[in-house]
């Protein structure tokens, strides 16, 4: 089976360093800074439905997305995170997937409802 591949000229990559998200294009040649004020970003997950870019803030202990350029930036989550390390998006299921390395918990919420959370606890056997 074979699957069509698609190449968008806009493709972007994203990276962070802590203080500030940058993007280029696909060449890694044209570097921009992200509009949105960040305090501290950790990880970054890329919305292909919505065309949004996802990510957590370890200072300010929540999760934010905005447009790919960095505006119209909301906060998805707000509550209940501590040192949220890594996050995941899954564009099919629409949910976005993190990990709490404080909390020792790994939770989901629907991009639809982010009121939509589970958990789910990691727990270490020495």
């Amino acid at each position: 089976m074979d699957l069509p591949v698609v190449v968008r000229k806009d493709m972007r990559i994203y990276v962070s360093n802590r203080n500030r998200i940058y993007w280029s294009d696909r060449f890694l040649e044209n570097w921009h800074t992200f509009e949105a004020r960040v305090e501290n970003a950790i990880a970054l997950a890329w919305d292909s439905v919505e065309d949004r870019i996802y990510w957590s803030d370890i200072r300010e202990k929540k999760i934010y997305s905005a447009t790919r350029n960095g505006t119209n930036v909301t906060v998805f989550i707000s509550e209940g995170l501590d040192v949220t390390e890594g996050i995941a998006l899954d564009w099919i299921a629409r949910n976005l997937y993190w990990v709490d390395s404080s909390l020792n918990t790994i939770e989901v919420a629907s991009l639809e409802r982010s009121s939509a959370r589970f958990h789910f606890f990691i727990f270490y056997i020495i």
